[in-house]
């Protein structure tokens, strides 16, 4: 399957050529299905307002907290791009999958979050993740790489 062999790069570049933008993409060939490592309750909307960020093991703004309890959860890199419009005491609208998380609880995933106070909704489930850079083959990984010589 296509989603499957080919890096995240090369299927969001085809995937535009084919429909001409990303929302055209996600209409196209709908979302992304949920996680594989989680169980499933349902596909779910809900709205609240914001009460909280959270971040990943980096730092990097990967959910928000709603006043209501649900945590919402998107992919790290899109944390940049999604700030601007989740600000905290604003009320969203969030679609996405719920589930439920070992350790963690209730969860939605977010497919599509819309701030209610600027009509702005961003399509998450349109963007791929990022391809991450390739490691020099000369590195093994964890090994830290020698410094160059000066020239």
């Amino acid at each position: 399957m296509l989603n499957q062999h080919l890096p995240a790069l090369v299927r969001t570049c085809a995937l535009l050529l084919v429909c001409g933008s990303a929302s055209a993409c996600a209409a196209t060939f709908g979302p992304p299905p949920p996680p594989a490592d989680v169980e499933h309750t349902a596909t779910s909307i809900v709205t609240a307002q914001i009460a909280s960020y959270t971040a990943n093991a980096r730092g990097l703004m990967d959910g928000v907290v709603l006043d209501d309890g649900t945590r919402v959860h998107f992919r790290p890199h899109m944390g940049t791009t999604l700030s601007p419009l989740l600000l905290r005491g604003d009320r969203i609208r969030v679609s996405g999958w719920e589930m439920d998380r070992p350790g963690v609880g209730r969860i939605l995933e977010a497919k599509m979050i819309t701030n209610l106070r600027t009509n702005t909704s961003v399509d998450v489930a349109a963007f791929a993740d990022p391809t991450p850079p390739p490691r020099p083959p000369s590195v093994p990984p964890g090994a830290i790489a020698p410094p160059e010589p000066a020239r």
